[in-house]
């Protein structure tokens, strides 16, 4: 083929890339476009010896990490790319401006522009519940206790659990919104905290709400997403990092799971803990700067 296009290229791995190129572009006139975000998660690699493959082709380009040197396609300093190689896309027609605006600085050079319907955006404007009733973005601290079951490595935190059922109870019960369970995503990163929040709202006769890991949610969209971020010791920090779990010291898992709503965000979790991240710390010192955050000191 003279064109190829190849689509998610962020969530590809080089050598799938590769293979997929050299089967089907043509080797003389042909013209590749590869199309995704660079800025989310990438391909999933298990063995630590493949680590490398964890950098796609497009971010190689688009935006090559060290030890990678730049290219033709790279960023430039002030955030622009060459215009005849790289077209950024900046409209967002999923979420509310306040959703976006952090993920806009921190990933995208501050250059996304709401474009969402409004009457989708705007279902919780005014509501009283909320700490700032016109700012659509909670962080709710909770000092909670991690916990494992002696069957199981994988943590949990009770506390979380509580708190999270709580604001979807407050959700459902409001009037005139239109929305059902199936409009809100619980978004964790552990699968203990998962079966249990699961089984939780099965107690309480809930059913329809989408609970899962951040790479079960991309690609998706929810009017409301509540965060549980579970983590409330740092003794544990430095192994989530190695072994990539967790919401610490992970952007693009964090970019994600922040933009995946489209009317509401709501973080559960340990400011002091999560505050050792920068990028969480950019999103509690912006929830604090416009009243809305709640919960613990």
């Amino acid at each position: 083929f003279e064109n190829v296009i190849i689509d998610e290229a962020g969530h590809a791995s080089e050598p799938e890339l590769l293979t997929a190129i050299v089967s089907v572009l043509e080797p003389k006139k042909g013209r590749l476009v590869l199309a995704g975000d660079a800025r989310q998660l990438g391909p999933l690699v298990q063995a630590k010896e493949s680590r490398a493959l964890e950098v796609s082709m497009l971010e190689r380009l688009c935006l090559p990490p060290a030890p990678y040197t730049e290219t033709p396609y790279s960023v430039r300093a002030d955030g622009t790319f060459e215009p005849s190689k790289v077209c950024m896309l900046t409209k967002n027609y999923r979420s509310h401006a306040c959703i976006i605006e952090i993920p806009s600085k921190l990933f995208y050079f501050d250059r996304l522009e709401c474009c969402a319907d409004p009457m989708r955006t705007n279902i919780f404007k005014g509501w009283e519940e909320l700490p700032n009733p016109s700012f659509p973005v909670v962080f709710d601290g909770v000092m909670g206790e991690e916990l494992r079951e002696a069957n199981s490595p994988s943590w949990f935190n009770p506390d979380e659990i509580l708190r999270v059922s709580s604001w979807i109870t407050k959700i459902l019960d409001r009037k005139n919104t239109g929305l059902t369970a199936k409009d809100i995503a619980i978004c964790t990163p552990y699968h203990k905290q998962k079966l249990k929040m699961m089984k939780h709202l099965e107690a309480k006769k809930i059913s329809g709400v989408t609970v899962g890991s951040t790479e079960l949610l991309q690609g998706q969209e929810f009017s409301v997403v509540i965060l549980s971020t579970v983590r409330s010791d740092t003794a544990h920090l430095k192994f989530d990092a190695r072994h990539r779990l967790g919401f610490m010291a992970n952007p693009k898992r964090f970019n994600v799971a922040v933009t995946r709503a489209m009317s509401l965000l709501i973080i559960v979790g340990n400011p002091h803990i999560l505050s050792h991240d920068v990028h969480w710390r950019s999103l509690i010192d912006y929830c604090r700067l416009n009243d809305s955050y709640t919960g613990c000191d």
